[in-house]
């Protein structure tokens, strides 16, 4: 059963969204009750915002990431039937935005909830989710990090999202995707200040000791990095 929020007079609000940055653990306090829906439907809004936004000056980079991804079956096709392909892709992974942004915290919390569980944390599903919900915060920063980038550095060659990395992935190659790219490609601002969320989530609403906050943390990011691993191996 969820915890029942502490009588400390403080509940839940929208001020919330803007207090995860810089106070997070004040966030979890007064949502220790798991309440997720307000941060999760703002999450969704403000990052279809973002993309609708920024998307004149990420579409360099979409159409690098479509290139890559076709690499193979391009010889295979006609100049008309690329083209027409690398439309479908194009609206797809725009469109998908919002969809990505709604379900990736059910499916995170969904983990955070196992993992919680596997090491002995009485939490539940909604806080988890709730947890999973603000973690990606950071992620409406990174956006329009990235897309700063774009604006202010004209000359830069971003062959995929890599090349705008706060982080190790910045340094890699991501034209060319493998397991490398995969693992360290993760070692970046925005990812590490999720999973740092992730962890101190748990120490608030689980009473998580700081080695459980992070065992949690570091299964958070290699749950992350699945798809990535997926599709490198797969090339």
């Amino acid at each position: 059963m969820p915890e029942p929020i502490p009588a400390t007079g403080a509940k839940p609000g929208a001020e919330d969204m803007f207090e995860i940055f810089y106070s997070p653990s004040a966030v979890f306090e007064r949502r220790r009750g798991g309440e997720f829906g307000l941060p999760l439907i703002a999450l969704v809004v403000v990052a279809t915002v973002l993309m609708l936004a920024t998307k004149g000056l990420m579409q360099p980079v979409l159409d690098a990431e479509i290139a890559t991804g076709l690499s193979k079956a391009a010889a295979k096709m006609t100049p008309e039937q690329l083209e027409q392909t690398k439309s479908v892709i194009g609206f797809m992974t725009t469109a998908g935005v919002p969809f990505i942004f709604l379900l990736t915290p059910f499916l995170l919390g969904g983990a955070l909830w196992l993992a919680a569980r596997a090491i002995q944390l009485k939490s539940s599903y909604s806080v988890a989710v709730m947890i999973a919900t603000f973690a990606w915060y950071p992620r409406l920063i990174e956006s329009v990090v990235a897309a700063l980038q774009m604006a202010l550095m004209p000359n830069i060659v971003a062959t995929s999202r890599l090349s705008l990395s706060i982080g190790v992935g910045r340094f890699l190659d991501g034209s060319h995707p493998n397991l490398a790219t995969a693992l360290f490609g993760r070692v970046d601002l925005f990812t590490l200040w999720a999973t740092v969320l992730i962890g101190v989530g748990f120490m608030v609403t689980a009473k998580a000791t700081k080695a459980q906050a992070m065992t949690i943390g570091v299964i958070a990011w290699v749950v992350g990095a699945l798809p990535l691993i997926y599709g490198a191996l797969k090339n």
